[in-house]
């Protein structure tokens, strides 16, 4: 799925609480002015589960305690 650059921001609490994401295999959320809140909605998601690549490029407000936070559930992130 790639939503890059779509501002989303606080929307992707509500992507990542989705039912609709079980299959999902790939994501692009670079440059969606997410921060730090939004990457541990993402970590904390059940239904990401199948998930292989995640992007964030292009996020200035993920800190590295958020890229921690994705990397600790979803590997290497790119991006």
């Amino acid at each position: 799925l790639d939503l890059w650059g779509c501002q989303l921001g606080a929307d992707v609490r509500s992507l990542a609480a989705s039912p609709h994401l079980g299959g999902l295999v790939e994501l692009n959320l670079s440059r969606n002015d997410l921060d730090d809140e939004e990457a541990a909605a993402l970590a904390g998601s059940s239904h990401l589960g199948g998930l292989q690549r995640l992007h964030v490029a292009d996020n200035p407000r993920i800190t590295a305690a958020g890229v921690q936070l994705l990397r600790g559930r979803f590997g290497t992130i790119h991006g």
